[in-house]
């Protein structure tokens, strides 16, 4: 069950008698440092942010769900999560949008991925269990930010266009992100 972190305590006393039951307290969601609240009737409704962001972004869904889901993903899932309107566009500081301009970018050299099930990176592969094992999404999510980081620092000493053997490089570390994103429900990305 998936529910407010708030709701831990009665999960746990469900646990002792159903002992098959397991519970993934979310942390509280604070947009512009505000506290999301119907009690407080600071109601702000998914969809009117959803809109503002498709104005910025070309009316692209898959790039606002990315930039959206990193927001969450970026934390342990029982911490608050704090989404800064004015910061969501920059992608050095909105990881979902960082993880999609990557890929996009090296896509655009002429790089294509790999249908791949099974990561060739072990720091991803190790990723994707602990976060599996702990119930801990973020941890996968960070290791893919890391992921990027590495593919752009190697972007910038490795010319790709007309070189087979780069391309074959990008081709493995952006199959990899691929993988990564589609394991955390993210959409690949081609253009931004």
């Amino acid at each position: 069950y998936m529910t407010g972190n708030e709701q831990s305590g009665h999960f746990k006393n469900l646990k002792s008698l159903c002992p098959y039951t397991d519970h993934l307290g979310l942390g509280l969601v604070m947009l512009d440092g505000k506290k999301m609240s119907s009690s407080d009737g600071n109601v702000i409704y998914l969809q009117d942010f959803i809109d503002d962001l498709m104005k910025i972004f070309n009316n692209d869904i898959k790039l606002v769900y990315n930039i959206m889901a990193g927001q969450i993903l970026n934390s342990k899932p029982g911490q608050t999560k704090s989404i800064d309107s004015k910061l969501i566009s920059n992608p050095k500081l909105s990881l979902g949008l960082y993880l999609s301009y990557t890929m996009a970018h090296i896509k655009s050299c002429g790089v294509t991925t790999k249908p791949i099930s099974q990561y060739k990176s072990q720091k991803l592969q190790f990723a994707h269990i602990k976060s599996i094992c702990s119930l801990s999404p973020n941890v996968l999510f960070k290791e893919l930010v890391d992921h990027c980081k590495e593919i752009n620092k190697l972007y910038e000493t490795h010319y790709i266009k007309d070189n087979p053997e780069n391309i074959e490089i990008f081709s493995n570390l952006i199959s990899d992100l691929e993988l990564g994103m589609f394991n955390l429900g993210l959409f690949p990305v081609d253009t931004v």
